[in-house]
C-alpha cells in the first residue's frame, strides 16, 4: 500500500520535509515533534522509510511493512483531541482489519408491506380485534375518541362517494357496450373498467376533500405544526419515547459547505433543548478518494467541536448500487 504524504509536497522533497509537515498536521508537539523527525528522517534514504519510522515512534512498537500507518491509528485519533473516545472509534474487523467506528452496527427491518387494517373502514371488525389482541393504550381519552370517530365517519364518506360514483359509471359504460353486458367478453370487460374506474375515482375524490379543507380554511383535526408548538416531545421512563433520524446525504460535494450545513442543522435543535430525541447521518456514496478522506475527517472534526459522538454518525457506501 502506498504511504499517502501531505498533498502540498512531492516524493521528490526532503524526507524531513515531509516527516515535519506530516507531525504538524497532526498537531504533535514542537519538541516530540523534532525528536520523531530527527530520528526518522536522519537515516531514511526515502520518503516512504521516513514515514514508515514516523508510523512506529507515534505507535510505540513495530509497524506492519506493507500498511504502517494502521498501527497508529489510535495514536493519530487520540493526538486529534479524541483521547477519550479512541477505544470505541477503532475496532479490529476479523473481516476488515482495523477500521473507524462512524456508525452504529446495521440493523435490518422488514420491508415487507403491512396488511391493510380493515377496522379503520368498518369499526366492527377493530373490535372484534381488539377483543383478539387486547385494548390499546390510551383508547378511553375522549380526545382520541372524538379523533377516531371523525376519522372513520370520514373514510365510510369517501369510499361510499368512490363505490357509487364507480357503479355510476359502470352502468353507463354497460349501456353503451352492444350486448349490454350480457356476453361472457363484456363481463370481463366492465370488471376491468370498474376496478380502474376504482383508481382514478379514488384520485378525484380525494383531491376534493383537499379542494374543500382548502377552501374551508381550517380543520380541527388536520396535522399541524401550530398545535405542538411549546410542546415537549414525549419521554417514558425518562427514557425518549420516539427518536428522529435527520439524514444529509452527499455525493462528491463541496464537503466544508456540507458539513457546516449540518453543524447549523445541529446547533439549532441543541437550541430547542430536545437533542436527545435526535440522531444525525451523513449518508456519503462519494466514489472520489479525496473526497472521502476529507468527509471522514471533516464528520471527526464536527463530532470532536459540537461533542456529537455517539449522536453524529457517517457511513459510507463501498457499493453504489
Amino acid at each position: 500500500m502506498e504511504l499517502r504524504v501531505p498533498a502540498r509536497l512531492n516524493r521528490d522533497a526532503a524526507p524531513a520535509a515531509v516527516c515535519d509537515a506530516y507531525l504538524r498536521a497532526l498537531a504533535v508537539a514542537g519538541d516530540e515533534r523534532d525528536a520523531i523527525v530527527r530520528a526518522c528522517a536522519g537515516g531514511a534514504a526515502d520518503v516512504d522509510g521516513a514515514m514508515r519510522c514516523v508510523h512506529g515512534a507515534l505507535a510505540g512498537g513495530a509497524v506492519d511493512a506493507d500498511n504502517p500507518a494502521l498501527a497508529s491509528v489510535r495514536a493519530r485519533l487520540a493526538q486529534g483531541g479524541v483521547e477519550n473516545r479512541a477505544q470505541t472509534l477503532v475496532e479490529d474487523d476479523p473481516r476488515r482489519g482495523l477500521r473507524l467506528i462512524s456508525a452504529p452496527p446495521i440493523q435490518r427491518a422488514s420491508m415487507a408491506p403491512e396488511p391493510w387494517r380493515l377496522g379503520a373502514m368498518f369499526p366492527f371488525l377493530r373490535r372484534r380485534r381488539q377483543r383478539t389482541l387486547g385494548p390499546a393504550d390510551d383508547r378511553s381519552a375522549p380526545e382520541r375518541r372524538r379523533w377516531q370517530r371523525a376519522a372513520t365517519i370520514r373514510r365510510v364518506v369517501l369510499f361510499a362517494l368512490i363505490v357509487a360514483q364507480t357503479i355510476y359509471a359502470t352502468d353507463f359504460m354497460t349501456a353503451v357496450l352492444p350486448y349490454h353486458g350480457r356476453q361472457p367478453l363484456e363481463v370481463g370487460i366492465l370488471a376491468l373498467f370498474a376496478i380502474l374506474f376504482l383508481w382514478v375515482s379514488a384520485g378525484f375524490w380525494t383531491a376534493m376533500a383537499g379542494f374543500f379543507v382548502q377552501f374551508h380554511g381550517s380543520d380541527r383535526y388536520s396535522i399541524s405544526a401550530r398545535g405542538a408548538l411549546g410542546t415537549p416531545i414525549r419521554s417514558k421512563n425518562g427514557a425518549p419515547a420516539s427518536r428522529t433520524a435527520i439524514v444529509m446525504p452527499i455525493c462528491n460535494e463541496n464537503v466544508a459547505r456540507v458539513f457546516a450545513g449540518l453543524r447549523a442543522t445541529y446547533d439549532s435543535v441543541v437550541r430547542t433543548g430536545e437533542l436527545d430525541h435526535f440522531d444525525f447521518f451523513v449518508l456519503s456514496d462519494s466514489n472520489e478518494p479525496d473526497l472521502q478522506i476529507a468527509e471522514r475527517e471533516a464528520w471527526l472534526d464536527l463530532c470532536r467541536r459540537a461533542h456529537g459522538f455517539g449522536r453524529i454518525f457517517y457511513r459510507r457506501r463501498h457499493h453504489r448500487i
